[in-house]
């Protein structure tokens, strides 16, 4: 096993150990799941990432967002700041994307990020569950269901504990009688398994500027604009404010190539990244 591979699972090992605990129904929970996932699919690589599930009975919601991004913004953070740290222990993270359910209204606010901005649709989803009779199995020493559906251009199993009174899970999924802990497609491409429940003690707080779209069919034309140029809003922000070049790994270049380098970093990215979770998305940062 590698460096990196160590640190990512006693990373995941303090999930669990500080995670687990029983008699945790009160007013909210934090769930962890831990994400593997194929991104590409000409090349069967399986990739990692800590999610997390914030949910709140006062407010009647929940927030879910990657747990990765946030240990890595902490760490880039104290890097920027001069503070010595080991790049080796910065977790990769796929998305900056997160979601937020009511469970009111059964509405689900999806926050893409992309082209430097947040774009939020908002979401409704209607699983159609067969669950499934006389198989149960234990996560995290709760006794769960099974249960499939399809959705986005997938076939899903999941396994959910009628022990845990909160009908909600990973990604966009929920709606059964229990919090789901474990989700998996029937082509083993994506597989979220809770590592990790406990009591949340803080406030769901969430400040985000958004710019809110119509509808989903707005959200892919604004993301194929996006990969058609890549650089476009850095052009019109650099012609705001007349700066004329760049600095990339503390080299001057010209603006042109700087765009060029913009323009690649996206496309190359995309060809890594080819295999969204929905497969009528499209897959871009």
């Amino acid at each position: 096993m590698n460096k990196k591979k160590k640190i990512f699972s006693k990373f995941i090992l303090l999930c669990v150990l500080f995670g687990v605990c029983s008699g945790i129904f009160g007013q909210n929970l934090k769930v962890t799941y831990c994400l593997d996932f194929i991104p590409n699919t000409k090349k069967p690589l399986i990739k990692r990432e800590i999610f997390q599930l914030h949910t709140s009975s006062e407010k009647k919601m929940s927030v879910y967002k990657s747990f990765s991004r946030m240990i890595s913004d902490s760490l880039y953070s104290e890097v920027n700041a001069g503070k010595p740290v080991d790049e080796s222990h910065i977790p990769q993270y796929a998305t900056k994307d997160f979601i937020i359910k009511s469970y009111i209204d059964k509405d689900i606010k999806h926050y893409y990020h992309f082209n430097s901005s947040y774009f939020a649709l908002k979401r409704r989803i209607s699983f159609q569950w067969k669950v499934i009779p006389n198989e149960t199995k234990r996560i995290l020493d709760y006794l769960c269901k099974k249960a499939i559906t399809s959705f986005g251009g997938r076939d899903w199993e999941v396994w959910y504990s009628p022990d845990i009174p909160v009908h909600d899970g990973p990604y966009v999924f929920g709606q059964l009688p229990g919090l789901i802990l474990e989700v998996k497609s029937a082509d083993g491409e994506y597989h979220y398994q809770a590592i990790g429940l406990q009591e949340e003690r803080k406030d769901i707080i969430i400040e985000k500027k958004v710019a809110w779209v119509k509808d989903r069919e707005h959200l892919i034309r604004l993301k194929k604009d996006y990969i058609k140029s890549p650089s476009a809003t850095a052009r019109q922000e650099d012609l705001q404010y007349g700066i004329s070049g760049a600095v990339v790994n503390g080299q001057k270049i010209d603006l042109e190539e700087g765009y060029r380098l913009l323009d690649r970093e996206l496309w190359d990215w995309m060809e890594e990244n080819n295999n969204s979770i929905e497969k009528d998305d499209i897959w871009v940062r």
